[in-house]
């Protein structure tokens, strides 16, 4: 779906979509992906799960997600339903969103409650008004936003572990784990699969079950989330190579280009030219 993209004059960006199809959706599992933007997920209609990093979260109407950039995540629909939704992401620097989100835990989950309302007329907005002109309108809605996210960031947490479900098994939960907290010391499948106690035919199928994918694309792209902040937080390309986990440079290299049609030091000059 295109996406509506809005550049502020203090380089702050947004760009959103709302989904508003009466269609029934099948249960299905999105790929992974990710993105270097903050995401804000609104559930508007249906049902809907989100797997973040190593955490699953099931959302209900109005339940909202913030992601944070360079993190791997997909969406779930547990059952054939309508997938009525609205994304919203954030980029480049702003005082106000900066105030809101530094210091947090991620992801941040807002459950509807005593926000639903609030919610609801946000959504509705961005509904039916997509003139990227009116960004006075924009940055209002964007902003109460925000603020329903701060006014809820001591609750948030609380919420995210009891809304925590079991699509995703736990044995695969632990090697997502792994993955998140392991990832520059593990370089191959069968080194995963043993440190996790598990053949690496059953952690494939359960990676193609649960989440399309493989453990192999998986973890390589866990590494190339990080590489990518290494490289943007300073590193030259060998240091990011190694503290990411890939085996030697080439590799790196060459994975890297596959994946985002450029080389790791071109993805550097370019994000200290931004």
């Amino acid at each position: 779906m295109e996406r509506n993209k809005v550049k502020f004059s203090d380089g702050f960006t947004a760009e959103y979509y709302f989904s508003n199809d009466d269609a029934i959706q099948d249960k299905k599992i999105f790929l992974p992906y990710l993105h270097d933007k903050t995401e804000v997920y609104i559930l508007v209609e249906g049902r809907s799960s989100f797997v973040v990093g190593d955490k699953t979260y099931s959302l209900s109407p109005c339940d909202a997600l913030v992601i944070p950039p360079f993190t791997l995540h997909h969406c779930i629909l547990p059952e054939p339903s309508v997938h009525k939704h609205f994304c919203l992401w954030l980029g480049g620097a702003n005082d106000a969103f900066n105030e809101v989100l530094q210091n947090r835990d991620f992801p941040v989950y807002l459950p509807a409650g005593e926000n639903k309302e609030n919610l609801k007329k946000v959504c509705g907005y961005f509904k039916r008004k997509y003139d990227n002109t009116d960004k006075l309108g924009l940055i209002t809605h964007i902003a109460e936003l925000l603020y329903l996210f701060k006014k809820s960031a001591n609750a948030v947490n609380v919420h995210a572990e009891e809304r925590e479900n079991d699509i995703i098994p736990a044995v695969l939960q632990k090697v997502l784990t792994d993955i998140k907290e392991n990832f520059a010391e593990i370089y191959t499948v069968c080194e995963l699969a043993e440190r996790n106690y598990i053949s690496p035919s059953t952690l494939t199928r359960l990676f193609k079950k649960y989440l399309q994918t493989t453990p192999k694309e998986y973890l390589e792209a866990q590494k190339l989330v990080m590489a990518k902040i290494y490289l943007g937080g300073g590193c030259n390309v060998k240091e990011a190579c190694e503290k990411a986990g890939f085996p030697n440079c080439s590799n790196f290299i060459r994975t890297f280009k596959r994946k985002y049609s450029m080389t790791p030091a071109k993805y550097r000059s370019s994000y200290e030219r931004d």
